[in-house]
């Protein structure tokens, strides 16, 4: 088919073409490509503690018989979503997070089954970038933390600041601030 001697172009090959060049560019298929979640909730400290307490008594965490909340505290959920690690320690957590991105790949599962949907459960606010975190493959650091007279918050919430300047650092952060 001509058409006054220009080439005619079936519509079906300008949609291959345009999907291919989509795909191409990296950005539809590469999850890297996507940028991070970054999303800090505040939860009254009430509420936090109810919901923990049913988490725990659901899913027998709470094995002791008491359940304890410490502040300030550091989750890190690998790509997959499995628990890493797990600390309560503001020094040790605030060293880690300096260190971080070097280590992330060392850390293997910590608890059979503990996974981050413990966070959706006891923070529902969070639920709403579930899918986003699933789909962006990626580790995710979850901070619970205060914002009044907690100094081992402000250790760990300064580490964390300077863990996300650096360009090198690709992860989800949720940061989860209890207040009275």
């Amino acid at each position: 088919m001509t058409n006054s001697g220009n080439r005619f172009v079936p519509p079906i090959v300008l949609i291959i073409f345009g999907l291919f060049s989509i795909f191409s560019s990296g950005t539809a298929m590469n999850p890297a490509a996507s940028a991070s979640v970054v999303e800090t909730v505040n939860v009254p400290l009430q509420q936090f503690a109810q919901a923990t307490a049913m988490w725990q008594l659901t899913h027998n965490a709470g094995a002791t018989g008491r359940m304890e909340i410490h502040i300030p505290s550091l989750e890190i959920y690998d790509p997959n979503g499995k628990l890493v690690f797990s600390g309560d320690n503001a020094d040790k957590n605030a060293e880690l997070l300096r260190r971080l991105p070097t280590g992330l790949k060392d850390l293997t599962p910590v608890s059979p089954g503990q996974d981050i949907q413990k966070v959706f459960t006891i923070v529902p606010a969070l639920d709403k970038k579930a899918d986003a975190l699933t789909a962006s493959h990626r580790y995710t650091l979850v901070l619970a933390t205060s914002l009044a007279n907690c100094a081992g918050c402000k250790r760990q919430d300064d580490a964390e600041n300077e863990a996300r300047s650096k360009k090198d650092l690709d992860v989800n952060i949720l940061r989860i601030v209890l207040e009275k």
